[in-house]
């Protein structure tokens, strides 16, 4: 394979997970692969395996065009920006823009199930980004990633300490996916296939065949819980 490659938020959990996968299951030659991020010092690690590294700042546009020069296909990973409402989306388009200026041939970006029907206060980022992708004449893959199992580790600790778990769902299912199996199984495969316009579904096929609520989830911490407590 001699196209290059530019994952974006590449110091971030998925960017580092897909740049894993992109090196030792798809067996990419690190010097066709660009991590980009806002601080390269980040990127060390990667810089030492023959990675190339940019700096890609989505609050500088000149930074976005250059970092993406010379790039045949780009992962654009969705930004964390959501103190400033439309900040992420005004992102976003710079990072859009910025490829089509520096020339990219194909275009993937990280999105959520059902931006367009979502009540989710940040699904007009996602549905703003799809149709700043749609726009142009560069070819694009959407990957509609569902919502990511590892989150719920983030409150765990609290929840652990407290001995509550609070939660609005009741009974309500939702299709989970790790960032793994999203890395792995979905963005990696993808990245490698020559396609004009696509879009993934808005659950991967591994969380679709078995949406579940969050009682075993529950189960599980009530059993971590018991052995804190007993062991």
């Amino acid at each position: 394979m001699s196209e290059t490659i530019l994952i974006t938020g590449a110091a971030g959990q998925l960017g580092q997970r897909i740049i894993h996968h992109l090196l030792e299951t798809e067996k990419v030659p690190a010097a066709n692969i660009i991590a980009a991020t806002r601080d390269p010092a980040k990127l060390a690690d990667l810089a030492a395996k023959g990675v190339i590294t940019r700096k890609a700042d989505f609050d500088n546009t000149a930074s976005l065009e250059s970092a993406f020069k010379g790039v045949d296909r780009l992962l654009i990973i969705s930004t964390d920006a959501l103190a400033v409402p439309s900040q992420r989306l005004k992102q976003h388009k710079a990072a859009v823009d910025g490829a089509v200026k520096a020339g990219v041939k194909h275009i993937a970006y990280t999105s959520m199930p059902s931006p367009d029907k979502s009540l989710v206060t940040f699904a007009p980022d996602h549905l703003g980004t799809e149709n700043a992708m749609k726009a142009t004449d560069i070819p694009y893959t959407i990957f509609r990633n569902a919502w990511y199992m590892d989150n719920y580790l983030h409150g765990m600790p609290h929840n652990l300490q407290s001995g509550n778990w609070y939660t609005s769902s009741d009974g309500g299912k939702v299709a989970n996916i790790s960032r793994e199996d999203c890395a792995g199984d979905r963005s990696v495969p993808c990245l490698r296939q020559r396609r004009k316009r696509d879009l993934y579904a808005d659950r991967s096929r591994i969380a679709e065949r078995r949406p579940d609520s969050r009682r075993p989830l529950r189960c599980g911490w009530k059993a971590v819980e018991g052995r804190q407590r007993h062991g």
